[in-house]
């Protein structure tokens, strides 16, 4: 189990991912410019899904400690069988005025795009530079986000994160519907 130093721990660096991504509306406006890429962009997905990797791990672990997944597949396995609904889980984007669902796409056969091409400029860097952008940047923190709030439930810790990025639509700083209670697969 998490205790709530643990889970702080990594809400704490999940904040700095997001201030990061924050800093960079200074030199490129995220309204209409999704698919500018950068180094920065670039260090913010690589950074962003080491963290989803490794908190992805913690929840696997959770559901079944046998299990020691090394792979998106294998994460997807088990964490789709026990929460199905993580695919519904949208997320309110203050920066951009929208709300997105970061794991929308993901199945036990199918990636989400933002995995994929994270996948991609990781391993082919010098091919794939372009897919390091503002967009996959906000998926991939979207996604931790949304992880984070999925591990803050599943260890009944309460999580709060002081990002500016990603808020209710009521106005707190929250993802759309998951004050942890309101998560999709923990709704009654």
């Amino acid at each position: 189990m998490l205790n709530e130093i643990q889970l702080n721990n990594y809400s704490n660096y999940f904040d700095c991912l997001v201030n990061d991504l924050d800093k960079t509306s200074r030199y490129a406006e995220p309204m209409g410019q999704e698919t500018v890429f950068s180094f920065e962009y670039y260090k913010i997905i690589s950074l962003s899904c080491a963290e989803v990797e490794t908190v992805l791990k913690l929840i696997c672990k959770t559901i079944d400690e046998e299990k020691n997944p090394r792979n998106i597949k294998e994460y997807a396995e088990i964490l789709l069988a026990k929460y199905p609904k993580i695919v519904e889980t949208e997320v309110s984007v203050s920066r951009i005025f929208d709300v997105i669902k970061p794991f929308e796409d993901w199945s036990v056969e199918k990636c989400t795009f933002w995995w994929d091409e994270h996948q991609d400029i990781k391993h082919s860097r010098h091919l794939h530079f372009q897919k390091a952008t503002y967009k996959n940047a906000l998926y991939s923190l979207a996604g931790l986000y949304v992880l984070l709030l999925y591990l803050s439930k599943i260890n009944n810790i309460e999580f709060d994160s002081n990002n500016r990025y990603f808020y209710n639509v009521s106005g707190r700083q929250f993802l759309a519907c998951a004050a942890p209670g309101n998560l999709p697969d923990f709704v009654e």
